[in-house]
């Protein structure tokens, strides 16, 4: 990040998009946020965020448009600008202060015949702050997966190093997790 980067996201700290009153909108909705508690993510969440924080939203098609209008509809008067990129799979809504991310909103589509991985997630969610969570078991297959798929992301294994004892090796399996990966995990 250059300077002038810096300095404007500073500058657009000072607006914000309520998260605290888009959860409470939503929470009648099926849905579940994971990666709760990554580094990006506020101690005071969702009171208050980290300019830059994606946070990652995983629901059904009944839900996704009413999910991605309560988002639009909690920031309409601020003076943040909101970029809709919308695919078959997730609609992304980045809100932003002269080009430079303020939040990002990565609202996923889970296909409903074919995975019931999703579905039991959003059906057997923990809340955390008002938030729908998965169980920590479905958490951890999600935090496999990212950090397989991108090593850099170490605070994702130690997170898994530190649930170790609430691995499910059967579910990580059926998710297509390496053995080879898992073995780190397996308690003596």
């Amino acid at each position: 990040m250059n300077i002038y980067q810096s300095v404007l996201g500073k500058f657009s700290a000072k607006y914000r998009v309520n998260v605290k009153e888009v959860f409470d909108g939503i929470y009648d909705m099926e849905y579940v946020m994971v990666k709760f508690d990554s580094p990006k993510i506020h101690d005071n969440f969702p009171k208050q965020y980290k300019i830059g924080s994606d946070l990652d939203i995983y629901t059904t098609p009944e839900f996704v448009y009413k999910i991605k209008n309560k988002i639009l509809e909690v920031n309409l008067n601020k003076k943040l600008k909101a970029k809709i990129i919308q695919s078959d799979k997730n609609i992304r809504i980045r809100y932003q202060f002269c080009n430079i991310s303020n939040l990002l909103f990565d609202i996923n589509i889970y296909d409903q015949e074919n995975n019931t991985f999703w579905h039991d997630s959003i059906k057997k969610h923990r809340l955390l702050k008002g938030i729908k969570t998965p169980e920590m078991k479905y958490e951890l297959v999600v935090r496999a997966k990212t950090y397989i798929e991108n090593t850099n992301k170490k605070y994702h294994l130690s997170f898994i190093k530190e649930h170790k004892n609430e691995i499910d090796f059967n579910l990580m399996n059926k998710q297509g997790i390496n053995q080879s990966f898992l073995t780190q995990f397996k308690i003596k």
